[in-house]
């Protein structure tokens, strides 16, 4: 789930999350040498009134996070047309799925905005969209710790160094994207613990371990087999550490 802010996180995610619909499942072949190197090199600094980051999206409901940076503000589109869910809905992420957005614009007060807007201090008023797509295509904005996917359901875990961790299922009629909070893994051996929990009192955690041994997934070799315990099930794949 993603932060509203504190006591009104899990309602606000809750009423966001009935209207989620399938996504198309990311690619899991081997990255080209230019997807390579754009992980690698550094993302160019952002020019003056250019912001880039990660935009996060559902209706009614739009947050961006500034790359390296953990502070969360509200989002208004004032783009021509308000094109950006448009966009957005283009690249058929889940509702609450995050996307790299590259932008012009202003941060102001949400002073006078209303609905979910009032749980944030601050809001970045876009006015260009010059450039959005799958964060994952390129991982120059937050440094990614390890990245795990299985089947039977569909599923994938990102992890972020110091910020967030989006877990993604395909299960059922109700696809969901819950986002939850870093947490560095243990080493014991040759396996890697982790325990993730949300940015609100919720007890619940996610759970789960990389064991560095060959695993095979979608045509593609890994490193690491992962085994990952999330609301009340087991989802078992493979994983690969940056």
């Amino acid at each position: 789930m993603h932060a509203c802010k504190a006591a009104g996180l899990l309602a606000c995610a809750a009423a966001l999350l009935l209207s989620a619909c399938p996504a198309s499942e990311e690619p899991t072949s081997t990255p080209s040498t230019a997807e390579t190197q754009a992980r690698q090199e550094p993302l160019p600094s952002a020019a003056p009134g250019q912001f880039q980051g990660l935009l996060v999206a559902a209706e009614g409901f739009q947050t961006f996070k500034a790359c390296g940076s953990q502070k969360e503000v509200w989002v208004e589109d004032q783009t021509a047309a308000q094109a950006l869910a448009a966009s957005y809905a283009e690249l058929h992420p889940m509702e609450l799925e995050p996307v790299l957005l590259v932008a012009r614009g202003e941060i102001k007060s949400t002073e006078g905005l209303e609905g979910f807007a009032r749980d944030y201090e601050e809001a970045l008023f876009v006015k260009e969209i010059q450039r959005l797509q799958s964060w994952w295509e390129d991982t120059r904005c937050f440094s990614v710790d390890f990245m795990a996917s299985g089947s039977g359901p569909d599923w994938s875990l990102k992890v972020l160094h110091d910020g967030d961790v989006f877990f993604k299922s395909e299960e059922s009629d109700f696809p969901y994207v819950e986002t939850l909070a870093y947490s560095a893994p243990e080493q014991q051996g040759n396996s890697w613990r982790f325990r993730f929990r949300y940015r609100t009192p919720q007890p619940e955690t996610l759970d789960g371990e990389l064991i560095q041994e060959r695993c095979s997934h979608a045509g593609k070799e890994y490193p690491y087999r992962a085994e990952i315990q999330f609301r009340g099930m087991t989802y078992s794949g493979c994983a690969e550490k940056f």
